[in-house]
């Protein structure tokens, strides 16, 4: 569930904060498909289409939230098939982010041929459970 109207107060010398549900909840929506299976990546969070059939790309392509307000954090692509770089970039871009953000991926094509073990990490820290048996 998104949340919206955020309350903070200090009692007793510690900051509190109080957050209300978002009207009507949160509504994100993943797609992914490989090469032979239709090619595309979407992500759409509360209707909005921040990764469309026209604008994912090979690879990983993800998006970062703020947990409270769905304020875009993040809307990135890595291109782990082609680029030797791309692993590392999307490694460190992760660190970057809040503990607290929601993260949405979806890969297009091909993701795996160029994949870190540092990066197979960061997925399967965020609840992947078969990043090691994904394959080209």
């Amino acid at each position: 569930m998104g949340y919206g109207k955020i309350n903070r107060k200090t009692v007793r010398g510690e900051q509190r904060t109080k957050v209300a549900p978002v009207k009507g909840g949160s509504r994100i929506e993943v797609q992914s498909a490989g090469f032979k299976d239709g090619n595309f990546a979407t992500i759409n969070v509360q209707g909005k289409m921040l990764v469309s059939q026209k604008t994912g790309k090979r690879g990983i392509n993800m998006v970062a939230l703020d947990p409270f307000k769905h304020e875009l954090l993040a809307n990135n692509n890595y291109d782990t098939y082609g680029d030797a770089k791309a692993a590392s970039r999307f490694v460190k871009d992760f660190r970057k982010l809040p503990k607290s953000s929601v993260i949405a991926i979806a890969v297009k094509d091909e993701a795996t041929n160029k994949l870190s073990g540092q990066a197979k990490e960061v997925l399967k820290s965020l609840g992947s459970q078969e990043i090691d048996n994904l394959k080209f």
